[in-house]
């Protein structure tokens, strides 16, 4: 039976339909190499662009979310939520009794979620602006993923961030 019938249809049906509508070319030769009438160097002579790096210089490491969220929102993040964590209701308890949360650090005025290999900014509920501080961090870490969609988003913000 003919394609037609709702069958799917064959390679080699497809190919003779498709004979006359493309002109198969083989490969040209290649043009690697070839002196276009330029002198050639060797790698010795040419000049190089690597640049030499000492090989005792500190390792960096990458700007964390909060700092990304600072720069690019024009606030200091760290500044907005310390000191703040009593306006919301959950980590108000845990500032109160922070002996209670075990899975929570208070250092320097911020709370830390924090487990075995991990630790975690805790952002709470406040507004700056009329936005909340909570939907600046969610913005902005889809934006660093250049808009890689939901996944992977909630995983970078479990890495950086901790709210409830």
């Amino acid at each position: 039976p003919n394609a037609e019938t709702g069958r799917p249809e064959t390679g080699k049906e497809f190919a003779a339909r498709m004979r006359n509508h493309f002109r198969l070319k083989g490969p040209k030769p290649p043009l690697e190499g070839v002196n276009m009438g330029q002198e050639t160097l060797t790698a010795q002579q040419a000049p190089s662009d690597v640049t030499e790096f000492p090989d005792d210089l500190p390792a960096t490491t990458p700007p964390s979310l909060v700092d990304i969220v600072s720069s690019s929102q024009g606030l200091d993040l760290m500044e907005i939520i310390k000191g703040r964590y009593g306006q919301d209701g959950f980590f108000s308890t845990i500032i109160e009794r922070p002996k209670e949360y075990r899975n929570f650090r208070v250092e320097g005025g911020y709370i830390y979620q924090q487990d075995e290999n991990r630790r975690a900014l805790c952002i709470p509920r406040i507004v700056v602006d009329r936005r909340s501080v909570r939907e600046m961090v969610i913005n902005e870490a889809h934006s660093v993923l250049a808009h890689l969609g939901a996944r992977k988003t909630i995983a970078y913000l479990r890495d950086h961030v901790w709210w409830k």
